[in-house]
């Protein structure tokens, strides 16, 4: 090959299952695109094609319906790799890599199904696809022979990846192109899928290929009348993208913003239940001590009751015991027969004993 030949990309992302409805229709050759394209003399669905329902549902390779449906593939390539639903990943991508059509006719007709290099991009392409997005991301893939043009492979894909939240796989796309952007420090993640389709080609096909021209505008100029208006809309689908990635960042953002938020808020909670506990058991310690301290208070009121009864009854007892002490020593200045005498021992015995009493009965002060 003696011609420097570029390269370039375009993706769509798929939101509506009409869409996917859509590409099989055109890849089944059933929409009105399909018939404006196609090449005098060419026979229609020649192509180069691959699809996962070789694998996900045992289809023959030489069935031209089943190979070619893109939703009943989208939906049997989910089915075997369990790839749940999101909101926010879509339904998935398609993906145009192209490269100008002299790196084909180099070595051979361009709409040869047999040339090496059509062969050979068609193999690259979905290679560069699954190391892209994921190795199991890829579930159907065309390179049309029937069309005008050339050297354009379909590629349809659900890059997928585990979520965070419900811990299941599912279709993500943002993940691949924000690592994408990342890896070419690029400000758009589409720009960096042109510099990694280009490179991919520099190092699987050939060396003499170059990154496209960012502003496809500038191929409007000194143009035909077909040509201009494939080159405006190329020019509206490359700023359709952009606008496509540029809310894709401003999602991304806001969707981080607001799961930090709930996280701020949950931790919130977790801190309010936490003080609110901790209120609770002091309120019950306070309460305790509360009930602790009016019992010992009834309790110290009952044992001052108890004392000034004790001090009234020793008192009383005093008095008494002044009284038979009198008694005694009025008896012992009386002569008494030896009878008496023994009466009045048994009375003082009685009282010594009473006295010893009174004496280990003290009030407390």
């Amino acid at each position: 090959m003696t011609n420097i030949v570029t390269t370039s990309a375009r993706v769509t992302k798929f939101k509506s299952m009409q869409q996917i409805q859509a590409m099989g229709r055109h890849s089944l050759r059933l929409d009105g695109a399909s018939l404006r394209r196609l090449r005098a003399g060419a026979e229609k669905g020649a192509a180069l094609h691959w699809c996962s329902r070789l694998h996900d549902d045992g289809v023959h390779p030489g069935d031209f319906v089943a190979m070619r449906d893109v939703e009943a593939a989208f939906h049997a390539h989910r089915k075997r790799h369990g790839i749940g639903d999101t909101k926010n990943g879509g339904l998935g991508l398609h993906l145009m890599v192209i490269v100008t059509s002299s790196f084909i006719t180099d070595q051979g007709q361009l709409h040869d199904p047999n040339n090496p290099a059509n062969q050979a991009l068609f193999a690259e392409s979905m290679a560069f696809a699954r190391s892209v997005f994921g190795e199991n991301s890829l579930y159907a893939a065309r390179m049309d022979l029937d069309e005008t043009g050339g050297g354009v492979v379909d590629l349809f894909l659900t890059p997928a990846a585990i979520d965070g939240r419900s811990k299941t796989l599912k279709i993500a796309t943002s993940k691949f192109f924000t690592a994408l952007r990342l890896k070419h420090r690029e400000r758009m993640s589409y720009a960096a899928l042109q510099t990694e389709w280009a490179n991919w080609c520099n190092a699987h096909l050939s060396p003499a290929f170059e990154r496209g021209k960012r502003k496809a505008v500038t191929r409007a100029e000194h143009l035909g009348v077909e040509e201009y208006r494939q080159a405006r809309a190329l020019a509206q689908l490359e700023l359709d993208r952009m606008l496509d990635e540029a809310y894709e960042i401003r999602r991304e953002a806001a969707a981080d913003a607001a799961l930090s938020a709930q996280d701020t808020a949950t931790d919130y909670l977790m801190m309010t239940q936490t003080v609110e506990q901790d209120s609770a058991a002091l309120e019950a310690r306070r309460l305790c001590t509360e009930q602790g301290e009016e019992e010992l208070r009834r309790e110290q009121s009952a044992l001052a009751t108890d004392r000034t009864e004790v001090n009234h009854l020793t008192k009383e007892l005093r008095e008494g015991i002044t009284v038979v002490r009198d008694m005694s020593l009025m008896l012992a200045r009386l002569t008494l027969t030896v009878k008496e005498r023994e009466a009045v021992g048994v009375m003082k015995s009685a009282i010594d004993q009473l006295l010893s009493l009174t004496s280990a009965v003290e009030p407390e002060c």
